[in-house]
C-alpha cells in the first residue's frame, strides 16, 4: 500500500515524564494541514582515519535531536495544545462553558512546558514522538479570509515506532475556526491602557513568533534528552496596517521616539454560554525603522515590526486569554 499526505493525521496524549510515552493517544488533533514534519534526528558523526582510495568510514552516534513541525488552522478548542506545550498547563476558570484559560510569557517563573506524545502516520506506518515540546509558535494572519495560523515547532526525547489506538478510531472533535473575520486591533502607548483604542478598519494583517530559548539537559549514560528548561523568552510582532489618518498620527509619533507600544489582536464569536475567545496581548518596542508607503494590491501600507519588551502598568510583555466550551483537554 503506498502512503500518501491526504490519509495521514496526528494523534496525541499528554504526559507527565518527559522521557515516558503515553498510549494510546486520547485526541486527534483538528485541522492540522496535509505537511506536518517528523526528523528522529539521529545524529552521527562520520570518521575517515582509515579512508583508503574506495573511500572507508566508521560511523558512530553521538545522541538523537528529534524535532517535528505541525500546521495547523487555529480553532477556538485545539489551540490550546501548542500554547500548553509551550506555556505549560493551565487550569481553567469557570464551573461551566465558557471556559477561561490564561497564559502568560516567562517573566519571573520558568514555565514547565506540557510534555505530550504525538503520533504520526497512516494505515501503512504509524511513528510517534515522546515527550515533544515547543520550540517555536508561529502565528499568522495574512487576510481578513483566513483563519488564524499555527506553526508549532517541537523537539522532544524520543522518536519510536508505534501506532494508533486498537478498537474504535479516534474520532473529529467538532471545533470552530478562529477567523480573520472575528477579529478586532487596538493599539496604545506603553504605559497606557491594553485594548483601549481600537484600530477600526486598518489592520490588513499580522504575525506574531514566540521564541522560548528552550534548552535540553544532557547527562552521560544516554543518547537522548534528559529535560528540558527554558531561557528568557523572544517575541516578534509585526503588523500590517492600511496608511490612513489615525495610522499618520502613530507613524508621526513613532518619528519623535514613542517606540513603545501595546498591542491587542482580540478574536471572538458567539454569545453567553457560546462566547469564544482567542485575545493576545503584547508589550513591544519598535526596534527597526517601519516601512511607509509599501504597496499591497495598489494601497498603501504602514508595516511595523516589535520585539517584546516589560510594560510596567500591563505588568507583562505577552498575555493570552482563550474561551471555549472545552473544561479539559484530554
Amino acid at each position: 500500500m503506498v502512503s500518501i499526505r491526504a490519509l495521514t493525521h496526528v494523534e496525541h496524549a499528554f504526559q507527565t515524564e518527559f522521557v515516558t510515552a503515553v498510549t494510546p493517544p486520547t485526541v486527534k488533533l483538528a485541522q492540522v494541514e496535509p505537511s506536518p514534519e517528523l526528523d528522529p534526528g539521529n545524529v552521527m558523526e562520520l570518521s575517515d582515519e582509515e579512508r583508503g582510495a574506495a573511500g572507508k568510514y566508521v560511523a558512530y552516534q553521538t545522541g538523537y535531536e528529534p524535532t517535528a513541525s505541525i500546521p495547523m488552522k487555529a480553532t477556538y478548542e485545539h489551540i490550546h495544545y501548542p500554547l500548553e506545550w509551550m506555556f505549560g498547563t493551565v487550569t481553567p476558570s469557570g464551573t461551566a462553558a465558557p471556559y477561561t484559560r490564561d497564559y502568560a510569557g516567562f517573566l519571573a517563573t520558568m514555565p514547565e512546558p506540557r510534555h505530550g506524545t504525538l503520533q504520526f502516520g497512516d494505515a501503512v506506518g504509524v511513528y510517534e514522538l515522546i515527550g515533544a515540546v515547543a520550540t517555536k509558535l508561529s502565528l499568522s494572519l495574512a487576510k481578513k479570509a483566513d483563519p488564524l495560523k499555527i506553526v508549532t515547532t517541537l523537539g522532544g526525547h524520543s522518536v519510536v515506532s508505534g501506532a494508533f489506538a486498537s478498537g474504535p478510531a479516534l474520532s473529529d472533535i467538532a471545533v470552530n475556526l478562529i477567523m480573520g473575520s472575528h477579529a478586532s486591533a487596538y493599539l496604545d502607548a506603553a504605559g497606557g491602557t491594553m485594548g483601549a483604542t481600537a484600530l477600526a478598519a486598518t489592520v490588513d494583517s499580522f504575525s506574531m513568533d514566540i521564541d522560548p530559548g528552550l534548552n535540553y539537559s544532557d547527562y552521560i549514560g544516554s543518547l537522548y534528552h534528559g529535560a528540558v528548561y527554558q531561557l528568557p523568552w523572544k517575541v516578534t510582532f509585526k503588523l500590517s496596517c492600511e496608511f490612513n489618518a489615525g495610522m499618520k498620527t502613530h507613524a508621526d509619533a513613532w518619528l519623535t521616539a514613542a517606540f513603545q507600544k501595546l498591542i491587542r489582536i482580540k478574536f471572538t464569536t458567539g454569545s453567553a454560554g457560546t462566547i469564544k475567545l482567542f485575545q493576545t496581548d503584547f508589550s513591544g518596542t519598535m526596534l527597526k525603522t517601519p516601512k511607509f508607503f509599501s504597496d499591497v494590491n495598489g494601497k498603501l501600507t504602514l508595516d511595523v515590526e516589535l520585539e517584546d519588551s516589560y510594560d510596567s502598568v500591563f505588568a507583562h510583555f505577552l498575555k493570552i486569554q482563550t474561551k471555549c466550551g472545552t473544561a479539559t483537554l484530554t
